[in-house]
């Protein structure tokens, strides 16, 4: 080959090598502005970036998306130059067709958008403010609209979020391993300060804390006992010089603590009528004198009433009562207007009531119909109201199919066709194998209804309690059900005539058990101030009690063998802390005999349950444990596992879902009932704003 052709050929190859580079470098630099977008919410150095990438790469395609990309930067911060970047795309790309198709779009709404400004109207909006938003936030929207409180659960720390553009401010700094969490907060009326309460598990007390987004050197102002009340904040007076605040006790009530130096005025007193259906809501009138919350109806009905409360207490009265569910939004920012949400259509609807002086002076308004499930944030001053939809974990019933020799699953989980979809947990099944008992849970408060499914017939029978009622468990011979009923204690329900017949009052107890003759009862109680769980058997005709073991750990589940001899007892350290913790399986011999130590793992994560059933011929142990595989995207991956009762080691079935809370072996040893969280089936969680909602009356140009 001639050297001027071998020349040629160099230089042809050095130019593409380097094309190729300058291409790859381009597409390196798009990547790292997208995550200083995205992932940082770092919108100025985004945009820097984006035009770096314009200047230096040679790809049209990847310039019009940077150009773009600098569009979108520039509308999240609000500023008017997203119009004339939008039209960059349309004017320098032409050939882009689909960056220059989504630039006309926008450019379209802008303008709109822009008209509508000039000529002095605003149109109603509803947009997402945080599209991946933290699980259940805790917070609320400052008074200004420029920020949002949240609690950041990867660490438990305080933290709020520039609602314009998206960067993160962590206010506390929770040291690694320390049993402190923060938890709902809100806005002082200037949006400078955010009262909070603050949890420490180690030395047993809740605080009232104020925090300055500048200074962020926090101030306790109120602090109540662990195991006495729980304070949290509501609202803050309208001078900035009070807060009001909610004492979880019964009665339940509401009170002052001044900002100053903490002292605390009780304004009201309510009592809870049902355990954990507490008043709601909380908020001052823009001029200080009422207050708006919601609250339980009457003894007969778990729903609630829209109330307003004078400030000083003295005037107690509902608004506009309805025999339907409704609940506080806010008051508008005139203050002649309380928002709600009401199902007294049949959906969950936006209201609105006209009040002027304490008093109603209108019928209700139906504003927006079919809002869905959604957490209210608050509504800030120029009448936006943000709002939290919590996400995608729902819980339901599934059943599997199981080889139970080798331990095969032979059939993958099948979701259950039962009703309240995605609230359904903790199902048994009954010694025939016919029925399958469980909970639902309904609104208001999540409240827990007794549910027995058909499996012949796949009908559903409600037993309707007054309270809240969780682990169910079945009878050896099936003609009844223990429970235990939230603040009352563990109770016998006879499957037939549906009655409840107390066996023993609350004082710790969990996980009722029973023997086959039915003159047994086996249970834990919980010492939740030493942390000790002591395994309990009692008389049922002498009332007699014995302990047959205790141990330092908390309590996960109870289970008795189906020939009444034997308890598996699975139990671990603080199951609340997320951190790596030992989980152990016990099993005592209910004869007093010697209690064997049969499994033991480490397990990180926090809120925990890990649940045991014996097999039909009380040769194995079934469990469920988290996946050495943590999913950070959401909850973890959860596996089902066996082990020997005797001896062998523990082997996974294979069968992994999102977590695992509760498990029953059928009684032919070749069915599997579960609860598990279904992921994906309902939204991410997310912030969202609604405008312009009110009254024209009401809005503020």
């Amino acid at each position: 080959m001639k050297k001027s052709a071998i020349l040629t050929v160099v230089l042809l190859l050095f130019a593409f090598s380097f094309a190729t580079l300058a291409l790859q470098n381009g597409y390196d630099l798009f990547q790292k502005a997208l995550a200083k977008e995205r992932a940082e919410g770092n919108l100025e150095e985004a945009i820097a970036l984006y035009k770096k990438v314009i200047e230096e790469s040679k790809d049209e395609a990847l310039s019009a998306k940077a150009q773009l990309r600098i569009g979108f930067c520039y509308e999240k911060l609000g500023l008017s130059e997203a119009q004339k970047a939008f039209q960059k795309v349309v004017d320098n790309y032409p050939t882009q067709t689909e960056s220059v198709k989504v630039a006309r779009e926008k450019l379209s709404i802008l303008v709109k958008a822009k008209s509508v400004v000039e000529k002095g109207e605003m149109e109603f909006g509803i947009r997402p403010v945080w599209s991946e938003a933290k699980w259940d936030i805790e917070g609320s929207p400052s008074p200004d609209g420029k920020y949002l409180s949240y609690v950041d659960w990867d660490t438990g720390d305080l933290a709020y979020r520039e609602l314009a553009t998206g960067k993160t401010h962590r206010l506390t700094d929770i040291e690694k391993g320390s049993q402190e969490s923060a938890y709902g907060s809100s806005w002082s009326p200037d949006s400078t300060q955010i009262a909070y309460c603050w949890e420490n598990d180690q030395e047993k007390y809740y605080d009232l804390r104020v925090i300055g987004i500048d200074n962020k050197k926090p101030r306790t102002l109120h602090r109540v006992g662990y195991y006495d009340s729980w304070i949290g904040p509501c609202d803050w007076t309208p001078d900035g010089k009070h807060i009001l605040v909610r004492l979880l006790e019964n009665p339940f009530k509401f009170g002052l603590v001044s900002a100053a130096d903490g002292s605390l005025r009780i304004i009201k007193e309510i009592d809870i009528l049902e355990p954990h259906n507490n008043p709601k809501g909380g908020k001052f009138s823009p001029d200080g004198h009422y207050i708006a919350y919601n609250s339980q109806q009457n003894s007969e009905s778990p729903n609630h009433d829209i109330f307003l409360l004078s400030a000083d207490g003295a005037i107690n009265v509902p608004i506009a009562p309805h025999p339907a569910h409704e609940s506080l939004v806010g008051w508008s920012p005139d203050g002649k207007m309380i928002i709600f949400k009401s199902e007294r259509t049949g959906t969950i609807d936006l209201w609105l009531i006209a009040v002027e002086n304490g008093k109603q002076t209108g019928d209700p308004v139906l504003l927006r119909r079919n809002i869905g499930i959604i957490d209210p944030l608050g509504i800030t001053r120029n009448g936006s109201f943000y709002y939290y939809i919590g996400g995608g974990l729902r819980s339901d019933v599934y059943t599997a199919a199981i080889n139970p020799k080798t331990g095969e699953i032979i059939r993958s989980p099948k979701k259950l066709a039962l009703t309240f979809e995605g609230k359904n947990s903790g199902p048994v099944w009954s010694p025939d194998g016919k029925h399958i008992v469980y909970i639902s849970k309904r609104r208001p408060s999540d409240r827990r209804i007794l549910c027995i499914y058909s499996v012949e017939t796949g009908k559903i029978r409600e037993i309707p309690y007054k309270n809240q009622v969780a682990l169910p468990r079945w009878s050896p011979d099936g003609r009844f059900l223990l429970v235990y009923v939230l603040g009352e204690g563990i109770f016998k329900v006879d499957v037939q005539t549906e009655n409840f017949n107390l066996l023993l009052e609350p004082k710790g107890q969990q996980a009722p058990n029973i023997s086959p003759d039915n003159n047994s009862l086996y249970y834990v109680r919980f010492n939740r101030e030493n942390k000790v769980t002591h395994v309990m058997a009692r008389d049922l005709k002498t009332g007699e009690e014995r302990e047959l073991y205790s141990i330092p750990f908390y309590t996960h589940n109870l289970v008795l063998s189906r020939d009444g001899q034997q308890l598996a007892l699975m139990c671990s350290e603080n199951p609340y802390e997320n951190k790596k913790k030992k989980h152990v399986l016990k099993i005592i011999p209910i004869d007093g005999g010697d209690v064997k130590e049969r499994l033991s793992f480490m397990q990180v994560g926090g809120w925990g349950l890990v649940d045991v059933s014996w097999s039909p011929d009380g040769q194995q142990i079934f469990f469920t444990r988290i996946s050495s595989e943590l999913n950070k995207d959401g909850p973890p991956n959860w596996e089902l596992w066996r082990i020997p009762v005797e001896s062998g080691d523990a082997e996974n079935l294979g069968l992994t879902m999102k977590k695992l809370p509760t498990i029953s072996i059928h009684p032919d040893g070749h069915q599997i009932v579960l609860s598990a969280y279904t992921v994906g089936a309902a939204p991410s969680p997310e912030v969202w704003v609604m405008e312009n909602f009110l009254p024209k009356s009401d809005q503020k140009k």
